[in-house]
């Protein structure tokens, strides 16, 4: 039997009539697609918390001015903004753990059962 690799301080007997074939060439395609997956998901979920969160801090500029103009001090402004993109970052998080449940799932599943299944 020959002994494969397959990972940190593992490898799977495999008996010697079975052709191993590994490849790991990644055509153009698979490259343009990942390097767009990339791209998308930057944005996605890097950019556009970041510029929301921007736009809302600018569009309550006028009640901030008003909150300053009777007396509040700058520490109070401040607090009130950051509280705000702690509930959201909270409420996104939550939002994340809610949606890796099935990735969570997934990751229990044992390779070798999952291709003997397939």
């Amino acid at each position: 039997m020959a002994s494969v690799f397959v990972g940190i301080a593992s490898s799977i007997d495999i008996p010697s009539d079975v052709p191993i074939q590994l490849s790991f060439h990644l055509d153009a395609r698979a490259l343009w697609f990942t390097a767009l997956a990339s791209v998308l998901s930057a944005v996605l979920f890097g950019l556009t918390p970041a510029l929301q969160f921007t736009r809302q801090v600018a569009g309550r500029t006028r009640e901030i001015g008003i909150r300053m103009a009777i007396g509040t001090d700058w520490v109070r402004v401040l607090r009130m903004i950051l509280k705000q993109s702690a509930a959201m970052s909270v409420t996104g998080a939550a939002i994340g753990v809610v949606l890796s449940v099935g990735a969570s799932r997934a990751a229990r599943v044992d390779p070798i059962e999952a291709l003997r299944e397939e």
